[in-house]
Formats: structure tokens, sequence, C-alpha cells
């Protein structure tokens, strides 16, 4: 076995060589550049440019030559040595065989109906998927437009609206499944409940106008196929999140930028925000309205300079009963208790910028601040940004320290789990000539020790195969996620366990970084201290002799 991964290893090197020659050669085309003019400049012959640029040639650039040669033709170094989308998939294909595999456990496929799989077949559609606050049940909205193609008997089948599915991801066993029009967001918020929002005319049979953009929150019992009408709200619903205990439901509205709140037993309106406009950062959560119904507040419609509605990037629970709300530049957290005064008194003290997810107590605060992805690279490139703050200290020493991390691939979805480990998803890209992606490898990526573990399947995978939509349970032990046949095979939606142990690295961690830096700082500390003492010692001779 290990023989069989040394001869992978030689493989991938053998082609990377190539790989870099051609880049090299390419680079220096189109910088206009002539071999010889490139062997003067490096201060060799013409005939080793020759021979370096021929891929079976055992002659290379040195490291030197390769960063001078990128410099000369106006690039960065690593523009030479970038990856291609099939050199990422064999690099964390090699890594899950040699180390991380072990982090991959049971697996089951999940039931999917029938009439699902052929739609599947005509083009890829499912939806996102979500887990119940338990992680015991999952769902996902599967949309299609595409019953016409489907040659089945008219009489036999009705036309199939968008589909809405649960799974008991123990045994993979469909619960329940019901055909909905215009199903917009979802939430499980136990094992049997799932909550709905749908546009108003999708529920009403009165004739509403097509162009209403009012929605209709229901509450679907998944086992006994029950559907009930909670309440209508006055604009279209884009974000709908759960609390972590299930107690609690809210939903978002951005052409109004209101938020209400039920509590999910009674499904009674216990609080609503209006987030007003922000002078300084044209963004909402400047000002605050309040009331127990939406319907009690103003409802302005807002559009920001551009004519857009003011979309949230992110809107979840941090915990039982605090909401957070991210728009571009800032982020609002909210305490849904009727109670409170209205913003979380915790935020106050940290520092106000945008975080893409973020967790946080009175010991410290663990955040991916930013990630950044290179638009030029076709495969995907991402760079990460952690944050990790701890309480201050009367001491001189730092109490934040922020991370910075790059990958191959597109990284998404980031769960913080702890100081050691913040889990994501990452998806490889391989293209056609002309940009288009064709195949999509995914894996998950811890993004603190950076090790990471592709989702193969169990060798089910046959090149040209499609993975999408990985999703991740609220502990961090399961991940599911689709595949797509390449040979217009049946899809599947995979689940399987995952240990997050061995995706962790001893010693590296947010809070070894805080440390370190620490040390860094206690360090310059000392020396400055000891210069000091070494000045006022020779002042104090010069002042004697």
């Amino acid at each position: 076995m290990y023989e069989a991964r040394e001869r992978t290893i030689d493989a991938y090197s053998a082609e990377r060589r190539k790989a870099i020659k051609r880049i090299a050669r390419q680079m220096r085309i189109e910088a206009g550049f002539s071999q010889q003019a490139v062997a003067t400049f490096l201060g060799c012959s013409r005939a080793r440019i020759t021979s370096i640029e021929r891929e079976e040639s055992d002659t290379d650039y040195s490291q030197g030559e390769l960063e001078f040669l990128a410099t000369l033709c106006g690039r960065h170094p690593l523009d030479i040595v970038r990856l291609g989308g099939q050199d990422t998939i064999a690099l964390a294909e090699m890594m899950t065989a040699k180390l991380t595999g072990r982090a991959l456990g049971r697996m089951i496929d999940c039931q999917l109906p029938k009439q699902l799989a052929r739609l599947l077949l005509i083009e890829e559609s499912p939806g996102s998927i979500v887990f119940s606050p338990t992680g015991h049940t999952m769902a996902s909205i599967v949309d299609s437009d595409l019953v016409a193609y489907c040659e089945e008997d008219e009489a036999a089948e009705e036309a199939y609206q968008p589909t809405l599915l649960c799974w008991d991801i123990h045994s993979g066993k469909l619960i329940g499944q019901v055909c909905l029009p215009d199903t917009g967001e979802i939430v499980l918020l136990d094992e049997d409940r799932v909550a709905i929002t749908t546009r108003a005319s999708a529920w009403e049979d009165d004739g509403v106008d097509v162009n209403d953009e009012r929605s209709s929150l229901l509450l679907w019992n998944a086992r006994s196929g029950e559907i009930a009408h909670i309440t209508q709200l006055p604009a279209r619903v884009r974000n709908l999140a759960g609390s972590q205990d299930g107690e609690f439901l809210a939903a978002y509205m951005p052409t109004i930028t209101a938020i209400q709140v039920w509590r999910t037993a009674d499904w009674q309106p216990t609080i609503a925000y209006e987030l007003g406009i922000s002078e300084i950062s044209g963004e909402p959560g400047g000002r605050l309205a309040r009331a127990s119904d939406c319907y009690d507040l103003p409802r302005q419609e807002k559009q920001s300079p551009y004519g857009l509605y003011f979309g949230a990037d992110r809107f979840a629970f941090l915990d039982d009963h605090t909401l957070v709300v991210n728009f571009y530049k800032r982020v609002v957290e909210l305490d849904i208790r009727s109670s409170a005064a209205g913003y979380a008194a915790l935020l106050r003290n940290l520092k106000d910028f945008p975080r893409v997810t973020h967790m946080h107590d009175e010991q410290r605060e663990i955040t991916v601040r930013s990630i950044d992805y290179d638009a030029l690279a076709s495969e995907g490139e991402s760079r990460v940004q952690l944050y990790y703050w701890v309480p201050s200290q009367q001491d001189r020493l730092p109490h934040e320290v922020t991370v910075k991390r790059r990958f191959c691939g597109t990284v998404q979805a980031p769960m913080i789990l702890d100081e050691g480990c913040i889990l994501a998803s990452v998806s490889y890209n391989t293209s056609y000539p002309w940009g288009r992606v064709y195949k999509r490898r995914v894996g998950l990526v811890n993004v603190i020790s950076g090790r990471i573990v592709m989702l193969q399947d169990q060798g089910r995978l046959a090149p040209g195969d499609n993975q999408l939509h990985v999703c991740l349970s609220p502990g961090g032990d399961l991940v599911a996620y689709w595949t797509f046949p390449d040979n217009k095979g049946i899809p599947r939606l995979t689940l399987q366990q995952i240990d997050t142990a061995v995706l962790r690295s001893e010693g590296v961690s947010l809070e070894e970084e805080l440390k370190r830096s620490r040390k860094r700082h206690g360090d310059s500390d000392e020396a400055y201290v000891r210069w000091r003492e070494d000045e006022d010692a020779l002042l104090e001779k010069m002042l004697e002799g």
C-alpha cells in the first residue's frame, strides 16, 4: 500500500514539473521575451533555456530563477506555481489517502422518490440541505419546472411541484415528502415539525395577485403529513432561522428590513424589529424600532442608493435567544426575549467589523472574519481570515490575534466548533478550455490546521461526476452531500460520519496563536526594558565622569 502511494506522489511530481515548465514558457511568451533575452537576464546560455522548456527534459529552473523570471515578466512568483483544478484534487486525495481518510466513518445513501430521481437526471437542481437542532433529521427542497420533460402517464401522476423531503439521518429512510408551489425557506424545528414560508398566493385559492409579495408561514408535520397555516406576513420572507432549542422562529423581510419572531409552542408573535438605515454605513441596524407584531411597525419599503433591497448575508441564532443578522459591512445582534432592551449587550465590547460567522461569550470570541476568492483562478482559490479575542487584562500583552490562511479550492459555509477546529466545505473545479466547469470534487477542511479530507463516496466516483451542496450537521459530526454521476445515473444524497480529531493538529489552534503572539510581544517588551536599563546605566556613568 505504501509503495502504491509513493508511486502516486512520483507521478504527481512529474506532472507538476511539466506544468511549471509550460507556465513559465507561456509567461515568457506573453511578456514578449525571447529565450535569448531570458538567458541573458539569468546569466546562462540560450541552450539551457531551450532545454528547460522541453517538458521531457530533466533540466529545471532553480527556485531563484523562477522568482526572477516571474518578476521580470511583471508577475507574482506564485503565478508560476499556481495549481490547476486537477492538481488540487490530486493533492487533496493524496492527503486523504495518507493522513485524513480516517476522519470519514459510516456512510449511508438517503432514500429518494423515484419521480424525483428522474427529474434530477434532467437538470441538477437540488436545493440546500438543513438539519434539525439535534441533528437527527434532515430536510431539503428540490425545485423543478421540468415536469413537461417527464414522459409519464399524466393520468397517473400530477404535475410535480417543488418538493420538500425529510429524512431520518440514522437510516437514510424518507420520513415524509410534500409538494408545495412557491416554496421559499424552511427550518427544521425538531424531529417532526418543519416551518415553511411560501408566497401568499401559494396557499390562498381566492385569486391573489401573482405579483403579491406577501408570504405565508406554514407548519408541516413530516411524519403525519399534516400542514397548518400559521400566519400571513406583509412582505416576502428571504431568511428563516430557528433557535438552537427550537423554541423560537425568526423571519427576515428585506423589502421592509423587518424581523418577526414567534414562540413555536403556540405560534404567538413575541417580538418584531424594524432595522432603520444607518446614516454612517448606509445599511440596516443603525436604528431599531420594536413591537410585538410586525404589523404594528411602520413597514416602510427601503432600498439602497443602487435600487437594491437589503438582503441579509447571514441570519441565524448564536444561542437560544441571540439572533445575529449580517449585512455587507454591519453585524447586528438582537436579544429576542421580550424583556430585553434590544441589541445584545455582549457585542458592545467587541470590535465592529463584518463577520462571516462568529461565536462568543464572556470568555472569548472566535470569528471567521472574511473569505476572499480569487476571481482569476477559475479552479478556485480562497484566502480566509480568522480572529480570536479574549478579555483584556491589566498587563500589556495582546488579547486578540488575526490569523490568515490560504487554500486551493473554494472554501464555504464555515462552522466554528472550538479554538482548534473551524470546519468548512471546500470544492475543487476543473474546467473546459473556455472556463466552463465540468467536474467538481468536494471535501472538508479545518481552516485552522489546514487539514483536508475528500468526500470520495467510498470509491464510487467516476471521472466527470459532480458533487454539490455539502452541509454539516449542527455538531459537525455528520456531513451530507449530493453526487451526480456523469453517465446520467441516479443521483445520490449521501450522509457520512466525521471524526474531527483527525483534522486537528497538535499545537495548532487560535489559542496557541495568541500565546505565540503574546510571547513575541513579551520578548520585545523585555528587550525594550533591557535597552532602557543599559541606557540609564550608561547615562549614569557619563554623569559620574
